[in-house]
């Protein structure tokens, strides 16, 4: 399991030993906010017995941003120092799908480095796979960095993903938010493959977005739309929208960042790779925003949706475009 890259204040908590764990042996304890861990028994100790363990302190809590739309901007930087880039999500409430009145709400950052690490040791794994990356109530500055790391709203775990080239295969993940797990899960994807893969029903918590009919790969020099349909909800739904190295349309665009369809320098603006607008459904009462935003990463990592040219990474095309939303 990758790290948390960034240094969190700890706060110290006593454990007992529980009965059938001998030294050396991992076991799972939920820290004070709910969240589990888990613990190595130490030399010497027997059941019964208790020790300290240092977990995460608690985050100072804020008022998580509501609104009937959550707008997800998906970003790649590049760089050459060690990290090697990441992938940045910016978040936004907002009043309609076309972003009226977007206002600043959650930040994730997916760096390189973490997945690299995550994948040492590790034969045939999915890079995701295990991976716990925290979802901050903050924004997404002009370098494709969070810009304020002090209350992480919630954390979405990738612990349910299969090997790379399981076509079809379901995949899941969670997002912790106070303690309660609101399940993701695909009934299938591409898990990594570079093939064509049909897309698969998605459920959020309790509601079922459907599947579309557009497979993982895509055409060249052509903006992609998707959309998916929640059950139930005529009004609801998630709209994807691929931005394709070489396309002739703008599509929706992430705020003060460059669409750069040719090749763009590392350590410049980040990129813009893609962009989602989720329209809530009605009955949303257990359903917090952090979730629906998290959904959004989640889709990406099970459909890559890869195509020619890069799949909106980079590659092929003459132009650069600066876009706000």
């Amino acid at each position: 399991m990758a790290s948390v890259m960034h240094a969190a204040p700890q706060t110290m908590i006593t454990v007992q030993v529980p009965d059938g764990a001998p030294p050396g042996t991992l076991v799972q304890f939920n820290d004070p906010s709910g969240q589990p861990i888990q613990v190595q028994i130490p030399p010497g100790l027997g059941p019964g017995a208790q020790f300290t363990i240092a977990v995460p302190a608690p985050r100072a809590h804020a008022p998580s941003p509501s609104g009937p739309v959550v707008l997800v901007d998906h970003l790649v930087t590049v760089s050459c120092n060690s990290r090697g880039g990441a992938h940045a999500f910016a978040g936004y409430v907002a009043d309609d799908v076309h972003g009226a009145g977007a206002r600043p709400a959650f930040a994730l950052e997916l760096t390189y480095a973490m997945i690299m690490q995550n994948m040492q040791g590790q034969c045939c794994q999915n890079p995701y796979q295990g991976l716990v990356i925290p979802v901050y109530l903050s924004s997404v500055d002009g370098r494709g960095g969070i810009a304020d790391h002090t209350v992480e709203a919630a954390q979405l775990h990738l612990d349910g993903l299969p090997k790379p080239c399981s076509c079809n295969a379901p995949s899941s993940a969670r997002v912790l938010k106070d303690g309660v797990a609101y399940p993701l899960v695909s009934q299938g994807g591409a898990a990594c493959c570079p093939t064509c893969c049909p897309d698969a029903d998605m459920t959020v918590g309790q509601h079922t977005l459907k599947g579309v009919t557009f497979p993982a790969c895509m055409l060249p020099f052509r903006d992609v739309p998707l959309y998916r349909a929640v059950a139930g909800e005529p009004d609801a739904g998630m709209h994807r929208a691929l931005f394709v190295p070489g396309a002739s349309g703008p599509g929706r665009s992430p705020i003060q960042h460059q669409r750069m369809p040719c090749c763009y320098c590392p350590g410049g603006p980040p990129v813009a790779v893609e962009s989602h607008s989720i329209k809530l459904p009605r009955t949303k009462d257990s359903m917090p925003a952090e979730v629906w935003f998290a959904s959004a990463i989640f889709e990406h990592v099970v459909y890559p949706y890869r195509g020619g040219g890069g799949g909106g990474d980079g590659g092929g095309g003459p132009r650069a475009e600066t876009m706000a939303r």
